[in-house]
């Protein structure tokens, strides 16, 4: 088993897909900076019955364009709106295959899960949101939470050419803060010994409609979360859908 590589536009991006009709689509949301390195875990996934979906942002990465010239956010309504029930052709072979029609899961940590709170606005059925930041605009102002500025010129100086941009003063324009109400099904994931993060967010989100959980550990992307723990995430959260969905067949 193996994941196929295709562009959708500019976006570069890899796909799993099991070998029966799967549970869900699982699409993965990089963070920032979001190094691709989540195959190991994409494919356990497709092992587990899940479809996935791993892009990389415009301008970042193996994909085309510039990074923030778009939201991030439509990088993942577009690669999804391209891919659900569409045929696409895989880059090793010239294969034609396609993404079965099935819930939609948007999996982002860190920055990445501010980019799937806001593309689940337009499209998907659900989201975990791990180590979340929830508005780069208040980002830095609690606790130990570091900068957007030092975010990134951290990124800037280690990843140099990663991100193709000039717009990083775009980013609390493009991204807007995460509600307090969802009209879909959230599940945030805080680290209780996140530096990154301070937990006061937790403490704010609970007093709306997301699922809010406390986790063991640091600041932490989906590939260190334990197995087991994301999928009863992935479970629960499905159930839920069902309720938001009373029609979604699952």
């Amino acid at each position: 088993m193996h994941l196929y590589r295709t562009f959708v536009g500019d976006i570069c991006c890899e796909i799993g897909l099991p070998r029966t009709a799967p549970h869900a689509i699982i699409v993965l949301c990089p963070g920032l900076p979001g190094t691709p390195k989540e195959q190991a875990l994409c494919l356990r996934l497709v092992d587990s019955g899940y479809a996935v979906i791993y892009p990389r942002h415009s301008g970042t990465y193996e994909s085309n364009g510039k990074f923030l010239s778009v939201s991030p956010a439509d990088d993942i309504i577009l690669t999804i709106q391209h891919l659900m029930g569409e045929s696409f052709t895989e880059l090793y072979n010239s294969t034609v295959l396609a993404v079965p029609v099935a819930p939609i899961i948007l999996l982002g940590n860190s920055f990445g899960a501010l980019v799937a709170g806001n593309a689940l606005r337009a499209i998907g059925d659900g989201a975990i949101l791990l180590c979340p930041v929830t508005d780069w605009n208040t980002q830095g102002t609690r606790s130990t939470e570091p900068k957007p500025k030092e975010i990134v010129a951290f990124v800037q100086r280690a990843y140099p050419n990663v991100y193709r941009t000039t717009q990083w003063n775009q980013i609390g324009k493009l991204l807007e803060a995460i509600p307090l109400q969802s009209t879909k099904p959230i599940t945030m994931l805080f680290a209780k010994k996140d530096t990154g993060i301070d937990l006061s967010r937790a403490t704010h989100y609970k007093q709306g409609n997301a699922t809010v959980r406390l986790i063991p550990g640091k600041h932490q992307s989906f590939e260190k979360l334990k197995y087991s723990l994301l999928i009863e995430n992935i479970e629960t959260l499905l159930a839920q859908i069902k309720l938001y969905v009373p029609n979604q067949k699952i």
